[in-house]
């Protein structure tokens, strides 16, 4: 079975999301404000500097006519053409003249958070951070945070102009270069080198309205505010130099609600280099947020149906009085229990001696859960509707898609049963070759370096 790579994607995802111009902007897009030699330069130079300026010009005209035309696409590729060729000349002189200045770069990230809430979102800028302070030479990194409330609904307008109004061009008068912007609504803010590696959008105003996981009933006000998110997400998203999202399911779901491009790059695990194999035990576990999109309670519905399978869950959330209570009703209190939240080393100790890893929630976004439980070589059951987590299985082989069904679900844990250690670890080592490709020094340099 081939082994799908996480690097070769996002290259292949890159060049296939190319805009005309974008390797030339990266090349030319510094803005160092440097002071300019008084002395004359050579010949050559000024050739060359004259060539610049002639190019400028020309330029510059294209823009303005494209943006007369009104084309958006156009208009685009000419400012940002014109925002590269009108840089200080003597940023454009160094490679002539052969010196380089040394100069810290300023990296802000920004991310959105629901107070006292910490999850994979919180998890990924955390990592970034790290990995940029890490594996970036003379660069000062930075996390901006502002907190996030999404009700009532109409308040997401003003979520997205808070953004829009701060300014992050500058800190204590010395230049912010690059700011990477990550879910919903963060790609609001202004900044003329602004990246995107989307998480996620607001998912109730696109993917999940009008499912069980939407509001059954929308104010006009409501409707309206979803109309006008639609059109600034389109517009903030489209400004950035670059977009990315953290996977082919996200940036499936730009390109059909919003008809932009961007090229896949997955997220490691922040215990990357900690989670390790184990024996295989006789239990199955789920390990997440509890909330009624996950769908932990199908891994117990599934137990239902089987006489010895054994289900635990760990995490926390608003489906947690639920999910015990269904423990009750189904009277699998004594194989069939809850977990609670786990510290890293509690999760790592869990993974190793799991027999295999349900993960079936309603299209996630990504699913840190699938690429730890491949560290650990387990194989995952998911579901056919579950998004990322399906895709990387069944592109994997480490595991079961099955319908979202408890008797589907059933069938598969009864095969986990039935296998060997020995065809559990074919499965679980088949994922691992996927997960282990994933690293934060990938991420820096196809989404940080090309743009500084």
């Amino acid at each position: 079975m081939a082994v799908f790579s996480a690097q070769d994607s996002s290259r292949a995802a890159n060049r296939r999301t190319d805009n005309p111009g974008d390797s030339q902007s990266r090349q030319s897009g510094h803005r160092h404000q440097s002071v300019l030699p008084r002395s004359n330069p050579p010949p050559s130079v000024a050739r060359s500097v004259a060539s610049i300026r002639r190019e400028q010009r020309r330029i510059s005209q294209h823009s303005d006519r494209t943006a007369a035309r009104g084309s958006r696409k156009s208009a685009g590729f000419g400012a940002r053409w014109n925002r590269a060729c009108t840089r200080p000349l003597s940023v454009r002189l160094r490679g002539l003249r052969g010196g380089r200045a040394e100069m810290t770069k300023r990296v802000l990230v920004l991310g959105a958070q629901v107070p006292f809430a910490r999850g994979g979102a919180e998890n990924l800028n955390a990592g970034l951070v790290q990995a940029i302070a890490a594996h970036v030479p003379g660069v000062q990194v930075d996390l901006v945070q502002l907190p996030f409330k999404h009700y009532p609904e109409e308040r997401l307008i003003t979520e997205m102009m808070t953004w829009r109004l701060l300014d992050v061009s500058e800190v204590d008068g010395n230049r912010v270069d690059l700011v990477i912007a990550t879910k919903f609504p963060t790609y609001a803010v202004r900044h003329p080198n602004k990246l995107l590696w989307l998480v996620h959008q607001y998912r109730q105003a696109y993917d999940l309205a009008g499912t069980i996981y939407d509001r059954p009933e929308l104010t006009e006000l409501e409707v309206a505010a979803r109309r006008k998110l639609h059109e600034l997400d389109t517009r903030f998203m489209g400004e950035c130099v670059r977009r990315f999202a953290i996977s082919e399911t996200v940036s499936e779901r730009l390109r059909r609600f919003n008809d932009l491009l961007s090229a896949p790059l997955w997220p490691p695990s922040l215990m990357q280099d900690r989670i390790h194999p184990g024996p295989y035990s006789d239990r199955v576990i789920y390990f997440g947020r509890l909330d009624r999109s996950k769908r932990a309670s199908l891994a117990l519905e599934a137990a239902a149906l089987l006489p010895a399978a054994q289900v635990t869950i760990y995490g926390a959330g608003t489906d947690e009085a639920d999910l015990r209570n269904r423990i009750g009703q189904l009277g699998l209190s004594d194989r069939c229990r809850l977990g609670g939240y786990l510290t890293d080393d509690a999760l790592i100790a869990e993974l190793s001696r799991a027999r295999a890893v349900f993960y079936g929630p309603y299209d996630e976004d990504y699913g840190y859960a699938t690429i730890e439980a491949f560290l650990a070589e387990k194989p995952v059951i998911t579901c056919s509707d579950s998004g990322e987590p399906a895709r990387i299985v069944d592109r994997t082989g480490g595991g079961w898609v099955v319908e979202p069904q408890p008797s589907a679900i059933a069938a598969a844990i009864e095969q986990v049963y039935l296998a060997s250690d020995t065809d559990l670890a074919v499965r679980g080592r088949a994922g691992a070759a996927f997960a282990r490709q994933l690293s934060w020094r990938h991420v820096v340099d196809e989404l940080v370096v090309p743009y500084l």
